[in-house]
């Protein structure tokens, strides 16, 4: 899997939410990493980065790892080993390129801890719309895709999170899902839209909940028309043609400024395994993401041993407890008397 586009066109937050998506076993070969850490390169031609990252992502297809290349990556310095890298790819290959506006770019990388490091004169050399590989098969991603649009079309491209059920410990030797359904995952993916809970949406979204028994409850419209009201951007609502088929409830408040609290994420049976839950959490932890908060967390029963492969899949790790249950952690009286509780946190990551 290779993304590419310009500095701040938002490349580096994709390919970790994707990765997040995959689970375990899977790598993200950032070219930021490899030139300007290790390397402390200048990105000149006839460098070493182009044959570095060619043979780092070598090395992992070898070992059965997929593998998700990011960076800008102009065309006429890497341009020649990623197209070899694709043809030589024995697995599907996804090629992706995101053609974001400077005006854009620059607004994204003030939000950036990098702006400290260049600016925008900077990002004017580098910036070149348009620089696509012009391999068979790639993408170009323009506005207005969100963040989280583009992270659910490009992981249900590959299938992650995998149709066929939960997270596994060995997710690099699954088998790669079939052509017709990595194209039906992808259309279903590509019209998808996320969007803030509000007062219309009130009453589909308790319907959802109400198929959500037994560890999901539905509360009333009217809890819900309260939610769009006071947490609107931090309870995304998945629509496809006109229905609602996912949302997550978000909650944050005074006594835990540094926390947004899931208290549901439900996606329409039908609808699942397609990487819309994915979409819901990516577009949510943006949303905390901005609002300052440091952590994502939620609380599961603990008889709900799928929502353990899930949480842990998707990177939230299950905080320790006072006992075990199933190889779960879990806390006792946690909501309450009798109302053990396992208990998940995700850290939220600057932009």
């Amino acid at each position: 899997m290779i993304i590419r586009g310009p500095s701040g066109s938002g490349k580096t937050s994709i390919a970790r939410e994707v990765r997040l998506l995959h689970g375990r076993g899977a790598a993200v070969v950032e070219q930021d990493v490899l030139r300007r850490l290790i390397l402390k390169e200048r990105d000149t031609v006839g460098g070493l980065a182009p044959a570095f990252i060619s043979q780092t992502v070598r090395f992992l297809l070898g070992a059965g790892w997929p593998v998700i290349v990011e960076g800008i990556l102009h065309a006429d310095k890497y341009g020649p080993v990623l197209r070899d890298l694709v043809a030589a790819n024995p697995g599907p290959s996804y090629v992706y390129y995101l053609d974001v506006p400077f005006e854009t770019t620059v607004l994204r990388h003030a939000e950036r801890p990098q702006s400290k490091e260049f600016g925008p004169a900077d990002m004017a050399q580098w910036y070149r719309p348009g620089d696509v590989l012009g391999v068979e098969g790639e993408q170009v991603i323009t506005p207005p895709a969100t963040l989280a649009e583009s992270i659910g079309l490009i992981a249900s491209a590959a299938g992650w999170p995998p149709p066929g059920g939960p997270f596994d410990l060995e997710p690099h030797r699954r088998p790669a899902p079939s052509r017709a359904r990595r194209r039906h995952a992808r259309e279903a993916a590509g019209t998808v839209r996320i969007v803030p809970m509000d007062m219309a949406l009130a009453g589909p979204v308790a319907e959802l909940m109400g198929t959500g028994a037994p560890y999901v409850t539905a509360r009333t419209a009217s809890d819900y028309w309260l939610y769009a009201r006071l947490f609107s951007a931090l309870c995304p609502v998945a629509v496809l043609d006109g229905q609602v088929v996912g949302a997550a409830i978000g909650l944050a408040g005074p006594d835990d400024p540094g926390g947004v609290y899931v208290q549901d994420l439900l996606v329409r049976p039908g609808h699942r395994r397609r990487g819309v839950a994915g979409l819901l959490l990516a577009e949510l932890e943006r949303q905390a993401r901005l609002a300052g908060a440091r952590r994502v967390w939620l609380t599961s029963e603990p008889a709900n041993t799928a929502a353990h492969a899930t949480w842990t899949g998707f990177g939230f790790t299950n905080l320790p407890g006072d006992r075990i249950v199933e190889g779960v952690s879990v806390t006792s009286d946690f909501k309450g008397p009798g109302k053990h509780r396992a208990v998940y946190e995700l850290a939220v990551t600057a932009a």
